[in-house]
């Protein structure tokens, strides 16, 4: 993942945001233990994730201005082919203001209804959730936007 330049106006993301994730296959040998199956372990401590703060204002007007499009310059009526949405199991028992994750589903549903064109195809990357009412809630209010 490349960051985005400064002029994009992202916050600034602590060093102490962690992400750390373990894959390996089937049969795979660490010391004297062998992989019965392949797995995935991820570890995250990431405080900017379950705020959504790489959602900011103005996001598709930045992207083109800002972006690297191979040295073309979009036009008004150009677009993203697809757009990927992750990172949204951060917010499930995060540890953030309870007003907080409401406030920015509705702004996300709101971009995605109202901002990321309508042929922009959009994936979500749905991994795993505990708070059933956050899932439904999510499933609700941001699952009709996707493709």
């Amino acid at each position: 993942v490349l960051p985005a330049p400064p002029s994009f106006g992202l916050p600034h993301t602590p060093e102490s945001d962690i992400h750390l994730v373990l894959e390996y296959d089937r049969g795979a040998v660490w010391r004297n233990h062998t992989s019965p199956r392949a797995n995935r372990y991820i570890l995250i401590r990431d405080e900017e994730n379950p705020r959504l703060s790489s959602l900011w204002p103005n996001l598709m007007t930045k992207w083109k201005s800002h972006g690297n499009h191979g040295g073309v310059k979009l036009g008004e009526h150009d677009y993203p082919d697809l757009f990927v949405l992750g990172g949204l199991q951060t917010m499930d028992n995060a540890m953030i203001s309870p007003d907080v994750r409401p406030e920015r589903v509705e702004q996300l549903k709101e971009f995605l209804s109202l901002h990321l064109p309508p042929q922009t195809l959009v994936h979500f990357e749905m991994a795993s959730f505990v708070e059933t009412g956050f899932i439904v809630n999510l499933t609700r209010s941001i699952l009709p936007y996707v493709d």
